[in-house]
């Protein structure tokens, strides 16, 4: 009855360690369990079975017993934290010996490897097996002793060594494997016909299975601490209710400056000289969860602390836990974060770049030493550096200038951050590559500015009271924050450019309208407003043709398109239409507008007004040619005067004259005739007009001069 008992609560053990099996060690404790059943089962059988078949039986039920010392060695090994040491390998060779053993137990009738005699003795009313063991037999025994004695040694160097908690758990332990071993010793031993062994195991399980109620056998073993509080990230210190520490992992031990066990025992509160902010908090316990941070050197660390209790049995409190984990990377992580929202943000409120500048130098500084900070910006087409911002406690800010060959120029040169102390910076002076331009620092550090265009310039701090004020995570962090600096400058650059330009555009006078790829008006200036009467929504979206005057041909008009799709400027004059339909001339340049990759993305167009222009050149043209027939009329009468007067002369001196003059006279003036008859001709055919200097510095048209006789119309005779 005792033995069916024995069977029946290792069975319950068993289903609750399986139901823990997560816990390391809890799957090796229910194969242990299952040993115990199959061995207590098997010997019932034997201790009621009154033939030798009977007997033989129950020896091959209990021979699954044999699964016992090894699933005892692998949980003992995970319960003391030895888990590294098992392997495959291992497990494997540890298995070899009882499957061995139960393969011989199931045909030991045939053979006398595992017992070289079976016989049946009985002692007052009980009959039992008489076994002399065999060769294998022997080899067995020896095997079960050994990995007895290993885990007994573990055992109780757990229970010497571990804390109190662990330690009432080992010793459990302990006494529950020492009970079953001794009574088999006896068995093996003496002549005694009786075993033990399994009566033995009544008690360990009882031993247990009060464990599991008063020390949290499977809920905390030192497996399962090893696994857990060995292994991760955390700080681990469990505290008594006088802040004493009871259990403590190398992690934690290692901040305090102790090997985790010479910590144990020592009151926290004595420790106020190593890290005070931390023991402030957890010297006296209480429930919490709390961001602390104290300074280790030069830099800031930042611990997430949780002090929880931990419950004994019945829910009563005997320890507290205190866990810490360092969040330094975390917090850098959500500082950078932060700084480059910020970043962002100032791009879209600062008005300038100097502004700008000035915002980014604060955010610098909250994240590494920034008390000296410059930024340098490259123009290419000058081959110069200009210094937006500049803030230096030794030098000032200097004008635009080549800089080449220094380290600023170095690294916007070689395009990689540099963290270059005293002696590197002489380094790089000696062999030509960099020189110092001002006052030597004992540590610079600078970064390039990256777009996707290129390198815009440098950005870079210095100290010239530290050696040790920056490291290489320094040199990562403003790495990475200069690619969002170039393009915060970049960005802010092109809203300065662009606000130049619309002031430009909104104060010129000449009209302006944007189009897309289909010709619809995008946006268009003042001037264009003014210009022909439509106001900047009645634009939008319509295409040029709203000013169309009907002056032209279509065929003027494809032109001007085939020409600006052929990426060429297109020069024209037109006569447009206002709104109120008044008719302008204007001239109009326009050419297409294009991305990097050379693609148009819409067509510009500049329009001057021209008619007045035009109508004061029409006046100049007419004037002009009234001053020619002017001057024709001039002319002409000087010519025509001549021959007249010289008639007039005839005419005068032929009435007064004798006949000898008369008749020369008369002869005369056919001649003068003539010469008006000539002048008559060249007036007919004139088309260009010659000038000859007349009195008193004036000018005359010259019609003898002047071959006005169409080819093939000149006077033959």
């Amino acid at each position: 009855m005792l033995l069916f008992l024995n069977a029946l609560l290792c069975s319950a053990l068993a289903v609750l360690a399986w139901q823990r099996r997560p816990v390391t060690g809890a799957t090796a404790f229910t194969l242990l369990l299952l040993g115990i059943i199959f061995y207590a089962t098997g010997y019932a059988i034997e201790l009621g079975s009154v033939d030798l078949s009977g007997k033989i039986l129950s020896l091959k039920v209990m021979s699954l017993g044999l699964l016992i010392p090894t699933a005892l060695l692998v949980f003992v090994l995970q319960f003391t934290g030895h888990t590294s040491l098992l392997n495959w390998k291992l497990l494997a060779l540890l298995a070899l010996e009882p499957v061995t053993t139960f393969v011989l137990a199931l045909s030991t009738e045939r053979h006398d490897f595992l017992f070289s005699d079976i016989s049946m003795v009985t002692t007052g009313t009980i009959t039992s097996l008489k076994l002399t063991p065999g060769a294998w037999g022997r080899i067995d025994e020896y095997y079960t002793a050994i990995l007895v004695l290993i885990c007994i040694a573990l055992l109780a160097h757990s229970a010497i060594t571990s804390h109190k908690k662990i330690r009432r758990q080992a010793q459990l332990f302990l006494v529950a494997i020492l009970i079953p071993w001794l009574a088999n010793r006896h068995y093996l031993i003496t002549d005694s016909h009786i075993d033990f062994t399994s009566f033995g195991f009544l008690f360990s399980v009882i031993i247990i299975a009060w464990g599991f109620y008063r020390h949290q056998l499977m809920n905390l073993i030192p497996a399962a601490r090893h696994r857990i509080v060995e292994t991760i990230d955390y700080l681990i210190l469990i505290l008594d209710e006088d802040g004493t520490i009871v259990d403590i992992n190398e992690a934690a031990g290692k901040m305090l400056g102790f090997r985790s066990k010479e910590a144990i025992g020592i009151r926290v509160g004595d420790m106020q000289d190593k890290w005070p902010q931390l023991i402030q908090q957890i010297a006296n316990p209480e429930p919490r969860h709390i961001d602390i941070s104290f300074k280790s050197g030069k830099e800031i660390q930042y611990w997430d602390l949780r002090v929880s209790p931990l419950l004994g049995h019945l829910g009563s409190r005997e320890f507290w836990t205190v866990t810490l984990y360092n969040i330094t990377d975390r917090k850098q992580a959500d500082a950078v974060q932060t700084a480059l929202y910020q970043i962002s943000d100032a791009t879209n409120s600062t008005d300038s770049l100097v502004d700008l500048l000035k915002q980014i130098h604060s955010i610098i500084n909250s994240l590494i030493l920034a008390e000296n900070f410059y930024v340098a910006l490259y123009d290419k087409i000058n081959d110069i550096y200009r210094f937006p911002y500049f803030v230096d406690e030794m030098d000032e800010p200097s004008d635009p200038q080549p800089l080449r060959g220094s380290l600023t120029d170095y690294i916007r040169r070689t395009q990689k951050p540099q963290i270059l102390r005293m002696e590197d910076q002489k380094r790089l002076e000696e062999s030509g590559e960099a020189k110092t331009i001002g006052t030597i620092s004992l540590i610079w550090l600078g970064a390039p500015l990256k777009t996707p265009k290129g390198v815009i310039g440098v950005v870079a701090v210095q100290s010239y009271d530290d050696p040790n004020a920056y490291d290489h995570d320094d040199l990562n962090l403003l790495n990475f924050v200069s690619d969002h600096i170039a393009m915060a400058i970049e960005r802010k650059t092109a809203e300065e450019e662009l606000l130049q330009l619309k002031q430009g555009l909104e104060h010129t006078e000449d009209a302006i309208f944007v189009t897309d790829l289909k010709g619809k008006i995008l946006t268009v200036n003042p001037a264009f407003e003014k210009l022909y009467g439509f106001t900047t929504e009645e634009a939008i979206g319509k295409t040029p043709r709203i000013l169309k005057s009907g002056r032209h041909p279509e065929e003027v008009y494809q032109k001007v398109w085939a020409t600006l799709l052929n990426k060429e400027v297109a020069f024209m004059e037109f006569i447009n239409k206002t709104k109120d339909g008044r008719l302008i001339q204007i001239e109009s340049r326009a050419n297409a507008i294009l991305d990097s990759d050379g693609n148009i993305l819409g067509f510009l167009a500049i329009q001057r007004d021209v008619t007045e222009k035009r109508e004061l050149q029409e006046q100049a043209v007419q004037e002009e040619k009234l001053e020619s027939v002017r001057s024709l009329a001039g002319a002409i009468s000087h010519e025509f005067n001549q021959p007249l007067q010289a008639l007039s002369a005839i005419s005068s001196l032929a009435l007064e004259g004798d006949d000898e003059n008369r008749d020369y006279m008369i002869a005369n003036i056919p001649v003068q005739v003539e010469r008006i008859s000539e002048l008559v001709k060249k007036l007919k055919n004139i088309t260009s007009l010659q000038t000859k200097p007349y009195l008193k510095g004036d000018s005359i048209i010259d019609l003898d001069e002047s071959d006005t006789t169409p080819p093939g119309e000149k006077d033959t005779d």
